[in-house]
């Protein structure tokens, strides 16, 4: 991965395909995809949106150790910021936005408070739940999330992991100068429960 700046100060992002050609994409603005065709403000006003958000340098990481010639885009965070930002504008005020490593210091009460946020009675039960096979959960990264969902009964309490920038791949530090003010931008929103 290599990143460049051009003329219009966009950062831009170079990855060879797995056919071996490659693709240039500007980093700084929402991808062209069917996705954001459905963006219209009448779309979005059917739906009370929230956002839950991971620091960007743990999701680099976690993306890296899976798939080291990943590419930045597939990480989400400008089209992310993008959605946070027309939510913003369209209902005046920005949507609930959850992190997750407050959620996990604080389970119970991060999701009573996002609930609340969002217009749904809190109901503690629905943190706990029997061990075994879920067939909601879907294996897309061959099993390890499914099988830790498996093994759980509940949303439970998960020390703050640091993770140090030192010693980290090049591709995930350029990766992370980049998009860490996008998660920046919802953190400074995120709801804080005292």
């Amino acid at each position: 991965m290599s990143i460049e700046y051009r003329r219009s100060r966009q950062p831009t992002l170079e990855r060879r395909s797995p056919r071996g050609t490659a693709r240039d994409e500007r980093v700084g603005q929402p991808p062209d995809t069917d996705a954001e065709s459905i963006w219209s403000d009448e779309f979005l006003a059917d739906f009370r949106h929230s956002f839950l958000i991971r620091d960007p340098f743990k999701t680099l990481t976690s993306m890296h150790h899976k798939w080291a010639d990943f590419h930045i885009k597939e990480a989400g965070f400008p089209e992310q910021r993008a959605l946070f930002g027309r939510l913003s504008d369209l209902h005046g005020e920005p949507p609930p936005v959850i992190d997750s490593d407050d959620l996990f210091e604080r389970p119970a009460e991060m999701v009573e408070a996002w609930w609340a946020a969002v217009g749904i009675r809190f109901i503690a039960d629905a943190l706990m739940w029997e061990p075994g096979p879920r067939d909601e959960v879907s294996g897309w990264d061959g099993g390890s999330f499914p099988q830790n969902v498996r093994g759980s009964d509940g949303l439970k309490r998960l020390p703050r992991a640091e993770i140090e920038l030192a010693g980290t791949a090049t591709r995930v530090r350029e990766a992370y100068a980049i998009v860490e003010p996008q998660y920046g931008r919802l953190y400074e929103h995120r709801v804080v429960v005292a």
